[in-house]
């Protein structure tokens, strides 16, 4: 059986990428240079953007040790850099809105359930006083590769 990880990551990416809604958020929007990244963010980028990576999965097996899915834990969450996180509440209710009980396919990837968990704010401060500032939240997924 193929990893699935790389099967997950490619449909959040399509399935946020996708949304001319949530595309249009931020200012500069999001789909000015598509900023939607999985596990960093590159140095130069405009914000806001959206940044999302892989936690923690483990394999669901049945008897005779057939795995049947693997329960994921992702967090995804939008960020920006400044003084305060303005534009960001929207963003990360869009991503709910889109993730949210979602399933599909990726490739030969299956996402069975997709499941909010538990919401994530953080900030950091950065070189020179100014901070980065993130908000979203884990999701449970569910999936398996053929």
């Amino acid at each position: 059986m193929a990893l699935t990880t790389p099967r997950v990551q490619a449909w959040i990416y399509a399935k946020l990428t996708a949304d001319a809604t949530l595309m249009a958020l931020g200012s500069p929007p999001l789909s000015t240079g598509v900023r939607v990244y999985p596990d960093t963010i590159p140095q130069g980028v405009a914000y806001p953007a959206i940044l999302f990576a892989f936690m923690t999965g483990e394999p669901v097996k049945a008897i005779g040790n057939i795995q049947i899915w693997t329960e994921m834990l992702w967090i995804v969450r939008a960020t920006t850099v400044g003084s305060t996180a303005a534009g960001l509440e929207a963003i990360a209710n869009r991503i709910d809105t889109l993730l949210d009980g979602a399933s599909g396919t990726a490739g030969a990837g299956t996402i069975f359930t997709c499941a909010h968990d538990q919401e994530r704010k953080d900030v950091q401060e950065l070189p020179g006083g100014n901070r980065q500032h993130y908000l979203g939240r884990y999701w449970r997924i569910q999936a398996r590769t053929s």
